[in-house]
């Protein structure tokens, strides 16, 4: 898959047997994902971190909620359907380089956001942990020369709930 993505929107669709489809989705930070009410009384709520999604169940079709999302790993829910309603977002966050700077953008981050990010030297190294500041989209680190991992989840600063780490992408500084 290439280092990032441009912009794009993408569905779930919470459906009258109700099950999300798709149940997992992966896509870049930046995307727009949309979910829809295909039909019978659906609610969505990403709460890890606290309060990232939450809506009200409706029984109308049609836009339940729509996210610009940020990197992470989000698990959702239908409230309404525990325990069998459930879904997985993977957002990975898109690098660029410049020279020796590799630049990790994460996605628009309200203020009571940060992101931990993590990278790593080869696909087995140890993961060295940063973090941005607030409300922040992206982060730079200036590196040596050698194939570089990187993963991130978002964090609500207030109290420390977070998603799980995006999936992992790698960029090549020369």
């Amino acid at each position: 898959m290439p280092s990032s993505a441009s912009a794009a929107t993408y569905k779930i669709k919470a459906l009258s047997n109700d099950s999300f489809s798709p149940s997992v989705l992966t896509v870049y930070q930046g995307n727009l994902v949309k979910w829809i009410n295909e039909g019978g009384y659906h609610d969505v709520d990403v709460n890890k971190p606290s309060s990232y999604i939450a809506t009200s169940p409706r029984t109308t079709t049609g836009l339940i909620a729509s996210k610009t999302v940020v990197a992470g790993t989000f698990s959702f829910i239908c409230s309404v359907h525990l325990p069998d309603m459930t879904g997985k977002l993977k957002v990975k966050p898109s690098l660029s380089r410049s020279g020796s700077t590799v630049t990790v953008r994460l996605g628009p981050v309200e203020s009571s956001f940060v992101h931990t990010i993590q990278r790593r030297r080869g696909s087995s190294g140890t993961w060295t942990s940063s973090s941005t500041t607030s409300g922040a989209d992206s982060k730079a680190f200036t590196l040596s020369s050698g194939t570089w991992q990187f993963r991130a989840k978002l964090v609500r600063s207030s109290n420390g709930t977070s998603s799980s780490y995006s999936p992992v992408v790698s960029i090549s500084v020369p």
